[in-house]
This record gives C-alpha cells, structure tokens and sequence, in this order.
C-alpha cells in the first residue's frame, strides 16, 4: 500500500508539473500568436504605404527632371520681377521666359503651371505674414516671398505702400 501510494504521489506531482509546463507553454504560444497578428498588421499597413512610397518615387523622378528649369525660373524670379507691376510679372514669366526655355534647343524641362510661391513658401509662412499684418493680396506675398529668399535688399516697387508696414515691423532693426 505504502509502494502504492508513493508511485501515487509520485505521479501526482509528474502531473503536476506536466499540467504546469502545459499552462507555460499555452502561455508562451498566446504571446507568440498576439505577436505574429501585430507583425501581420505591421506588414498589411506596410503594403498600402508601398503604394504611396512608389508613388512617391515616381514624383521624384519628374522633379529630378525639371528641377534645373524650376530653379532657373525661380531665381529669374527673385532677382528680377520685384520693382515689375502684376500684370507685368504675370508676362515676363509666361510670355517671355517661359516661351524662351521652350523654344531654345534642346528646351529645358519646366514643370507645367509652375507657381513660384510654392517652391519658394509655404501657407503656414503666408499666414504668419498675414497675422503680422502683410497684406494678403498676391503680390504683397510675393513681394515678401522675394524680400525673404533674397541675400541683398530687392528693389520693390509698393506704391499703395502696403507693405513698408510689415517689412519695418519684421525687419526695423536691419534698416
């Protein structure tokens, strides 16, 4: 009975510890499986960024071809059309920059519609420009957009006197 009860107990505690390796090792295959649904939905949000990745790549590309162009005109820009009129600025870019960078061979690659704002500013800086009192129209931005990307002092041409305002406001000290 003695032996019996031994062989019992001995059991027991074998059983015991199989059940309690059996608990651990469910424990540890819960956790595995949580961490392979985590790195299946990592992937799946990885695949749709894929997407807008190559995509990306593809607009790189494009600029990496008219960017020589693009800067050209910009810097057209800046050192030349600040004492011009809109309607002149409007012309000078369209009518005889653009229609020259086209016409010479090989043209030179511009993007289409290009708005010199955009590369140079941004609308965050433009309505940071606004709050400290430049006026909104265009070529008030773009006055402070050629003030701000210049080394030297532009000459600009404001006559409703606009701007004087915000620009011995944002730049008094240098005067």
């Amino acid at each position: 009975l003695q032996s019996l009860e031994e062989q019992l107990a001995k059991l027991t505690s074998d059983f015991e510890k199989a059940t309690a390796d059996k608990l651990r090792c469910q424990k540890d295959a819960d956790a595995t499986q949580a961490t392979i649904q985590l790195a299946n939905r990592l992937v799946g949000g990885l695949a749709s960024e894929n997407v807008r990745w190559a995509e990306s790549v593809n607009n790189f590309v494009k600029q990496g071809i008219t960017l020589p162009g693009d800067i050209l005109l910009i810097t057209a820009f800046i050192s030349y059309v600040g004492c011009f009129t809109k309607q002149y600025r409007v012309d000078l870019m369209t009518k005889m920059w653009l229609q020259y960078l086209k016409s010479i061979d090989p043209p030179i690659p511009i993007t289409e519609a290009l708005d010199p704002l955009s590369l140079l500013t941004d609308d965050t800086t433009i309505a940071i420009w606004t709050n400290e009192g430049l006026p909104s129209d265009r070529m008030s931005v773009e006055n402070a957009t050629i003030l701000t990307n210049s080394d030297r002092w532009p000459l600009m041409i404001d006559p409703q006197l606009q701007g004087v305002k915000w620009i011995k406001q944002k730049y008094g000290d240098a005067l």
